[in-house]
């Protein structure tokens, strides 16, 4: 999630990206504020309206992560490699310590540790997503891995409503291409499939792959309209998928409706991610994306989106910190009801945007590896020296050989 701080600041069009991600945390914090507050039961219709605006954060994370893998690998080819290194290394990270920490801020509101642990966070989808993906966007050209993508998503809907395993099975199912309906424990705690998912990112390397061409041939402002044309056409279509279904439902009430089509074809199915979900909220995204790279392109706003970029390079950290906050101190002290709600998220939104200031000032997103990265980094130097060793031996013994005097 979070981007390599010196790239973020020495290349305008990744700070573009980081400014994107700072304004998809905002929705994350609007997201787990709505649950975590005490609403009262008049005041529950703005609760389902501000949670469905909210929906937006994970497909614009996920797209957005896709797209940095993509534009970086045309813009900057050379310093590629390092990057998936460090892409690794944070897919790591997220997988084993990131789980694990937001586990900890879970667990004091659920019945057992081992019950919070098995709680899937959209950071888990994207940890595959970055180990996996950023190999396969220099081995894998763009129109094939859009073809790849489409294949991988519609293979995991039809698994999801063809392939019925019991057991491990059905635990490997819901984590991997996801349920519709899980019962039992199952059905307990939320999921983020990682093959839907894992589509999503790989379609945005495409995006991000595009824009970035269009850049290097001096086409920026061209860039960002076919984008904004993308998720414009995403949404109207979304749209019209969901109105079609509803008006097909209302139409006939009485007849037996499959639960995975009402799920892919409703612009509410996020668990499993569906189609119409997808291309509306995901259009909404890339709208917003182009907006934001439009405006940055101009010079507009620099002070928000200063602040926009230093929420988006501390987004992994914003996301754990946010998550204990509204899901474990917020329902703690049990604030009542008041239409003055908005002063207390906007508080909260200004006390986690002081700590990103502090977290971004120390470049602490050095902290967020395994390991990996360093010990890259040191090998490539001893590499590099020994090699130079070994060239200077070379040019000295052919300075004493007689063939070379």
């Amino acid at each position: 999630m979070s981007a390599v701080r010196a790239k973020s600041e020495h290349h305008p069009r990744f700070g573009s990206i980081d400014a994107v991600r700072g304004a998809a945390i905002l929705f994350v914090f609007l997201a787990h504020f709505t649950a975590g507050y005490s609403w009262s039961p008049a005041s529950e219709a703005v609760a389902g309206d501000l949670r469905t605006l909210s929906m937006i954060a994970s497909p614009t994370f996920v797209i957005v992560s896709g797209m940095v893998a993509g534009f970086l690998a045309l813009t900057n080819p050379a310093g590629f490699g390092e990057l998936r290194v460090k892409l690794f290394d944070r897919g790591l990270f997220l997988l084993l310590l990131g789980h694990l920490f937001l586990t900890l801020t879970l667990a004091p509101g659920t019945a057992a540790f081992s019950h919070a642990y098995r709680t899937s966070f959209i950071t888990d989808a994207i940890a595959v997503a970055i180990l996996i993906g950023p190999s396969m966007v220099g081995a894998i050209s763009a129109p094939r891995r859009l073809a790849l993508a489409t294949s991988i998503f519609v293979v995991g809907w039809w698994l999801t409503a063809h392939w019925h395993p019991i057991g491990i099975g059905s635990v490997a199912k819901l984590y991997l291409i996801g349920m519709t309906s899980p019962t039992g424990d199952l059905g307990a705690y939320p999921v983020f499939p990682v093959v839907p998912w894992f589509a999503v990112y790989l379609a945005g390397t495409v995006v991000g792959e595009q824009v970035g061409r269009m850049y290097v041939a001096g086409r920026a402002r061209e860039s960002h309209v076919l984008v904004a044309m993308v998720g414009a056409a995403s949404v109207l279509a979304a749209t019209a998928a969901h109105l079609i279904a509803r008006d097909l439902r209302n139409a006939n009430p009485a007849a037996p409706w499959d639960i995975n089509g009402l799920s892919l074809l409703s612009v509410y199915g996020k668990f499993p991610p569906g189609i119409v979900y997808l291309g509306f909220f995901g259009g909404a995204g890339l709208l917003m994306l182009a907006s934001i790279f439009e405006l940055d392109r101009r010079n507009k706003l620099p002070l928000l989106f200063g602040q926009l970029r230093k929420l988006g390079r501390s987004s992994l950290f914003l996301f754990t910190v946010q998550y204990s906050l509204y899901r474990a101190v917020l329902p703690h002290i049990g604030f009542r009801y008041t239409a003055l709600w908005p002063v207390i998220f906007l508080g909260s939104v200004v006390c986690l945007a002081a700590m990103a200031s502090v977290w971004d000032r120390y470049s602490a997103n050095r902290y967020l590896t395994v390991g990996i990265t360093a010990e890259w980094r040191r090998h490539r130097e001893l590499s590099t020296t020994l090699g130079i060793r070994a060239l200077f031996r070379a040019l000295a013994t052919a300075g004493h050989h007689p063939a070379g005097r």
